[in-house]
């Protein structure tokens, strides 16, 4: 078994010099930057108010309209919907989240001290009828099938009832984001889940399946209420914010997102259901025309807890700091984000010029060793004691390293008052070496391995010689979305796509064996190929967001139309159509061997009240191809079928 040989005191000179660094390079750029836009905007602001109040008594009642709909606007820091048309007429738009109100642009003493509370979030009710979202696939010996989703309880092993194709199901969420003003410089932000997705109708006072079952309540049938729950709070993100004159700094557990979303998502959107996290310290500055931040994160650090005296209300530290993976990031580019450059922005769009934005976001991760069970029969739990022999946990090398770049790009332009589009662009790769696989599985493995199994590597040729723990790691994705709008037309042309593995989730093996890359140390891949778009891009409503679980092996087409009506100031019904082809990248990795995974078409009607209100009633249905097929020996033994869904959706925003 190979263990770490690292000492003691080398890994705490490391880890030393890994935290100075990474405090240089963040107090360093503080100190670099002498931009004081943050100490003018008030001023500014102000002065701005001023001269608009004063031209807006010359202007005809039409553009009063026009410039109070705009102020309404102006006052939301984060706007809701960053796409094309105010009212968010795509159901699957990233950018649909709750607002989040500005108020530095309210009239306020800005040098006040009083502490106050903003509140945000939502409340989302969604109820879903799903019509044969196993496909068909499931197979009974082995217990899978070609789509993350089961079939009804009734239609597996050991049943004895008829064959059931349906599923249906209503859940909500409260979602509460806080922030806590400590000063103008000062203050707190939190994001929380009061419940998380809770199933309505789970959690009766009878029946079998109660937490506390009522003695006179025997069955489900006789229950007369839900159970109150126990614990249903789950918090997202917590993170502190400190602005001063040369640059804003932000620390703790912080919503993650960047461009699309491909990489990393923060789940604002009304439909999402995830949302990325990020443990980081992170500077932000202005230099120039240019953002630039600096971060130092804390992806894993291993076990932690306390030592030989529990001390259950104490602080808890890091049992060790070499299996810790370092991560460092830089991201830079040149958008709109203030409520100044938001505003000069939206009046550059209304006199017909352009907007381009631009922003490139590199990670830098390493991990020189990793903490791992010994054997199979201690992964039930982590450890719960500092001592390895005890727990059961060691150290194996691993020296991986890792660069993941990430590129966005989003052009917007209004020729007329009634016509827009908007184009927008990410790509993202991961790209790194991996040189010893990290679990006990491997262990046994030697260094050094021959492709002719009969000769020792010492009579090997030198081309034959390969390193059975060494993986190297090249994936990437893109996504482009064009969007427009003349009048209450809406369309556009959403495209991207993903590489593949052989071993790499629910594309498995050719005989549909759904296993990670790294499950069988005997089985040989030398690459890492698979990407796969973060859960809350959505960018349909059956194949790639329920059956595969993310774009993955796959190129997708999505073309839309839809329509809107406008009823008043704020408020729209509208109607959109989409179809989606989705083809696998490298067809030997799907399940069914061939390229083709499904065509589905997707209808929604909707009715918004922006920043408050949603409501929308949808249709999909998905027609599977050769690709989601489930093969055994090379034969397709069942073949994909139709899958449909109806969804009615309503929430309200904060």
């Amino acid at each position: 078994m190979l263990m770490s040989v690292l000492s003691p005191q080398t890994a705490l000179n490391c880890r030393i010099s890994s935290w100075a660094i990474g405090f240089t390079c963040l107090l360093g750029l503080g100190s670099f930057s002498a931009n004081l836009a943050f100490a003018e905007q008030g001023k500014t602001d102000t002065k701005q108010a001023e001269t608009s109040k004063q031209a807006s008594s010359q202007k005809t009642s039409s553009q009063k309209t026009e410039d109070q709909a705009e102020t309404m606007d102006s006052l939301w820091a984060i706007q809701p919907n960053d796409t094309l048309g105010s009212a968010g007429f795509v159901d699957f738009d990233q950018s649909g989240a709750p607002p989040r109100f500005n108020w530095d642009r309210l009239d306020r003493d800005r040098a006040s001290d009083k502490v106050f509370i903003e509140h945000h979030g939502y409340f989302r009710f969604r109820a879903d009828l799903m019509n044969n979202f196993d496909l068909n696939t499931y197979d009974v010996s082995n217990r899978r099938g070609t789509s993350q989703y089961l079939p009804p309880l009734t239609d597996r092993e050991g049943s004895n009832q008829k064959e059931s194709d349906s599923l249906s199901s209503a859940n909500l969420r409260f979602r509460y984001e806080p922030t806590l003003h400590a000063t103008e410089r000062f203050r707190v932000h939190a994001v929380m889940d009061i419940p998380d997705n809770l199933v309505l109708g789970s959690m009766p006072d009878g029946g079998p399946l109660s937490i506390r079952q009522r003695p006179d309540a025997l069955f489900d049938g006789l229950s007369g209420t839900q159970t109150p729950i126990d614990g249903a709070l789950r918090l997202r993100h917590v993170w502190g914010v400190w602005e001063n004159d040369l640059a804003r700094v932000d620390f703790g557990r912080m919503r993650h997102h960047w461009g699309l979303g491909l990489m990393a998502n923060g789940g604002a959107c009304l439909d999402c259901d995830f949302g990325d996290s990020v443990d980081r310290i992170q500077v932000t500055t202005q230099l120039f025309d240019l953002y630039l931040s600096l971060s130092w994160d804390f992806v894993a650090e291993g076990p932690s807890g306390f030592g030989v005296i529990d001390q259950v209300m104490g602080q808890s530290w890091d049992w060790d700091q070499r299996d810790d993976v370092d991560q460092y990031s830089l991201s830079i580019g040149n958008r709109a984000i203030s409520p100044k450059e938001l505003a000069q922005q939206r009046e550059n769009l209304k006199a017909g010029k352009s907007a381009f934005e631009w922003g490139f976001y590199g990670i830098l991760r390493s991990q020189q060793n990793a903490g791992a069970y010994r054997d199979l029969e201690s992964t039930q739990a982590a450890p719960d004691t500092p001592d390895p022999l005890e727990g059961g946990y060691t150290l194996y090398p691993a020296r991986l390293e890792m660069f993941i770049p990430d590129l966005y790009l989003s052009w917007k332009v209004q020729p007329t008052p009634k016509t827009e589009y908007s184009l927008k662009f990410e790509a993202v790769g991961t790209f790194g070496d991996l040189n010893h696989v990290p679990l006990a599985s491997f262990a046994a493995q030697d260094d050094q391995a021959c492709e002719d199994p009969s000769l020792p590597v010492e009579q090997c040729p030198e081309s034959q010689v390969y390193q059975p723990k060494k993986r190297s790691i090249s994936a990437w994705g893109y996504a482009l979305e064009f969007d427009a709008k003349n009048g209450n037309v809406r369309y556009g042309l959403h495209h991207g796509g993903a590489t593949g593995d052989d071993q790499s989730g629910f594309f498995g093996g050719s005989d549909y064996l759904p296993q990670g890359a790294l499950a069988d140390p005997n089985t040989y891949d030398p690459n890492l190929n698979g990407f796969r778009f973060d859960r809350d891009y959505i960018v349909d409503m059956i194949l790639f967001r329920e059956v595969l679980g993310g774009v993955h092996n796959a190129l997708y087409f999505k073309p839309y139309f839809g329509y809107e009506v406008p009823k008043g100031l704020d408020s729209f019904w509208g109607l959109k159509a989409s179809a989606i082809y989705g083809m696998a990248m490298n067809p030997e990795y799907t399940a069914g061997g061939e390229s083709g995974l499904g065509l589905e078409f997707d209808v929604e009607a909707y009715l918004l009240q922006t920043n408050r209100f949603r409501a929308s009633a949808a249709y999909g249905i998905l027609f599977p191809m050769g690709g989601l097929n489930l093969r055994a020996n090379n034969q397709v033994v069942k073949q994909a079928e139709t899958a449909q869904t109806f969804q009615l959706n309503m929430g309200i925003m904060f």
